[in-house]
């Protein structure tokens, strides 16, 4: 993300500033009827329940909305989901792009969706700025307390938002180029957190006496140690 970081701090004078509100399609809503209980159908959040979470969909929580609200609350690929309350001020306005990787879903009653004309802004360029210091800041930084203590975004101030709008084709290839390093990224991840969980294994063992030193296969260390001793 270091790229999209960087300009974020200092928009380049090639890239127009615009208002979200000026590229924003007419549907934008939040859902204040909430949950009904337990249901069937998928409730999604960007937080935990969606976007960071690795548990697939073990997590999720499930409403049951009433039937004339299911087509008006059902998600569409590349909605834009933001945190409309929270009790951590820098969570409240924090960002996730469905993309349409659980049929059925609709949003839960503390975040706001937004559709963007994509014909002038792409929504995972908004979802990547969204989640750059600026953008983060710029949202929770104008987020109001509540009398019970949390924090609280509006539709107003999504619309007041500024984007740096690079053309269609910049914008692709920053998404483009930032869906690589996470990518990468995740797999770095799941390779430390495999070499970790082989480590812990092997320290057991080694102590445990289940393993002795002379027996590892090691063809490699001779030659490590003579250049450490150069």
């Amino acid at each position: 993300m270091l790229g999209l970081r960087c300009f974020a701090r200092s928009h380049p004078t090639a890239f127009r500033i615009a208002s979200a509100s000026s590229n924003q399609s007419p549907n934008q809503e939040s859902n204040s009827n909430g949950s009904k209980g337990k249901g069937h159908v998928p409730e999604l959040a960007p937080l935990g329940q969606y976007g960071n979470s690795s548990n697939g969909d073990s997590d999720l929580k499930h409403g049951q909305p009433k039937r004339n609200e299911l087509a008006q609350l059902r998600l569409r690929d590349g909605d834009l989901l933001f945190v409309r309350t929270n009790g951590v001020l820098e969570n409240a306005g924090r960002c996730a792009l469905y993309r349409s990787e659980l049929d059925g879903c609709y949003f839960a009653s503390y975040l706001i969706r937004v559709r963007v004309d994509s014909s002038k802004v792409l929504p995972a360029f908004v979802n990547e700025y969204a989640r750059t210091e600026q953008g983060r800041s710029f949202l929770s930084g104008r987020a109001i307390r509540t009398a019970d203590g949390k924090f609280n975004i509006n539709s107003g101030t999504l619309r007041r938002m500024l984007l740096p709008l690079p053309s269609l084709d910049e914008q692709k290839e920053m998404v483009r180029q930032l869906d690589l390093v996470e990518r990468k990224l995740k797999l770095q991840e799941r390779k430390h957190a495999t070499l970790t969980a082989l480590f812990r294994t092997l320290l057991h063992h080694l102590m445990t006496a289940q393993l002795r030193v002379h027996d590892l296969d090691l063809p490699e260390l001779p030659s490590l140690i003579a250049e450490d001793a150069q």
